[in-house]
């Protein structure tokens, strides 16, 4: 016969073992999960803050820069060799280059999903802490095994999530 998912043993189990087992997972696996989680979202959130605004100062770098490049080059006038005209070419890659940068930061934003995967994360994380707050509140081990089944549950969830993910983002492969 085989076990269902999450199917209650049918064996009375002695209390203390229960409160053992309890007591390991909730050390073992939900802290360990609940700081990952939380890790990974403040990691996210630096890379959703320091490449947030990359993009537009490059479009409004790239427009002083052109503008720049004409400067230089009604400054030099007819002179074609002078330190003028070298940095109006200066500031032609420049107006040429940055778009470039912007729209690779754009692409790299894109492929991370820096907010979306901070909120995830972030959202586990609270979920898991509240699980180990309630947790401790519980009279009996026993009463806590409904949670940590709620636990398992929303990690298996996210889990799948990540592995649909993964399937769609290796399309190449």
């Amino acid at each position: 016969m085989d076990a269902k998912r999450f199917e209650p043993l049918t064996k009375d189990i002695p209390a203390d073992v229960v409160e053992e087992i309890v007591d390991y997972y909730k050390a073992k696996r939900l802290q360990n999960q609940q700081q990952y989680f939380d890790r990974q979202a403040k990691r996210r959130h630096r890379w959703e803050r320091w490449t947030r605004n990359v993009s537009p100062a490059c479009f409004f770098l790239s427009i002083v820069a052109a503008f720049s490049h004409f400067l230089f080059e009604w400054l030099a006038g007819e002179e074609h060799h002078g330190w003028l005209h070298f940095f109006a070419g200066v500031f032609v890659l420049l107006a040429a280059a940055l778009p470039v940068l912007a729209m690779g930061v754009r692409t790299f934003r894109a492929a991370h999903e820096f907010g979306r995967n901070k909120l995830r994360f972030e959202g586990m994380s609270y979920f898991l802490s509240e699980i180990l707050v309630l947790a401790e509140t519980q009279e009996t081990p026993s009463s806590v095994m409904p949670l940590l089944r709620e636990a398992e549950i929303a990690l298996d969830s996210e889990h799948r999530a990540w592995l649909r993910l993964m399937v769609e983002a290796e399309w190449f492969g």
